[in-house]
């Protein structure tokens, strides 16, 4: 069964576990995403996750502008909440639903690995961040001829024609975006990962990101705890395309 709940003016959904393990995975969408499919929530339901699904600020029914302000404070404040309270309010009916956890396992693909791995350095309730291909720094992407990879630029254009209010932003808050002014780069957060546990996943085919920036990246990460797993024949990575047996692997151990 899928909840529905908002916290604060970020709605979300929330999938209880069959038999709980106790672990938490937050899922952090790339752009575009579409919440409606509830895959990988059944699929974590069905593997003892508890699971919750964010629709950032201004996307997909959420209250406020999308990327007015980064969505990383939409995560922390989701994490902050549930950490203190460990229920939410189901909104079916206004009731409380318990939230039985002890870990939180950060979740993100593309942009959504930018923001888990942010979270994941800001938030000492996170022990483990897994990020298919993240973008790993928004200033210098696609700028840098030591890299190929493709420009987001036109993504805004993108969503505005095929989602229209579905990723409600403005022109200005997607140029500041895309120029990194958010909150929102990697980069920036490599001495604070020291003690995660960090895994990215990168397709070796990608044309979007970097794969040899990202595995840059990876070797600047202090932790004792990291995997940087390069998948070949593989492109620009989602949940839908990662093997569901690997994935479970991934989260468990």
């Amino acid at each position: 069964m899928i909840y529905r709940t908002f916290f604060g003016d970020v709605g979300c959904d929330i999938s209880l576990p069959k038999e709980n393990n106790k672990k938490l995975v937050i899922i952090c969408p790339g752009l575009p995403s579409d919440p409606s499919n509830y895959e990988i929530m059944d699929f974590l339901s069905d593997n003892g996750f508890l699971s919750i699904y964010v629709r950032y600020s201004g996307t997909w029914g959420s209250y406020g502008t999308f990327l007015k302000n980064s969505p990383v404070n939409d995560i922390i404040g989701i994490i902050d909440t549930i950490s203190k309270n460990k229920f939410f309010v189901d909104s079916s009916n206004s009731k409380n639903v318990l939230l039985d956890f002890k870990e939180i396992i950060l979740l993100g693909t593309s942009f959504g690995g930018s923001i888990a791995l942010v979270c994941g350095a800001k938030s000492k309730f996170v022990k483990k961040i897994i990020a298919l291909s993240p973008i790993v720094d928004y200033k210098d992407h696609a700028k840098n001829s030591n890299y190929f990879e493709e420009s987001i630029n036109t993504l805004g254009d993108y969503l505005k024609r095929a989602y229209g209010k579905t990723y409600d932003f403005t022109k200005d808050s997607w140029k500041n975006f895309i120029a990194g002014g958010l909150d929102l780069n990697p980069v920036d957060y490599i001495d604070k990962l020291n003690k995660k546990e960090v895994v990215i996943l990168s397709g070796m085919e990608d044309k979007t990101i970097s794969v040899k920036r990202v595995e840059k990246f990876f070797e600047k990460i202090p932790s004792k705890k990291k995997e940087h797993h390069l998948l070949k024949n593989f492109g620009h990575l989602s949940l839908r395309k990662i093997d569901k047996k690997f994935l479970r692997e991934l989260l468990v151990n």
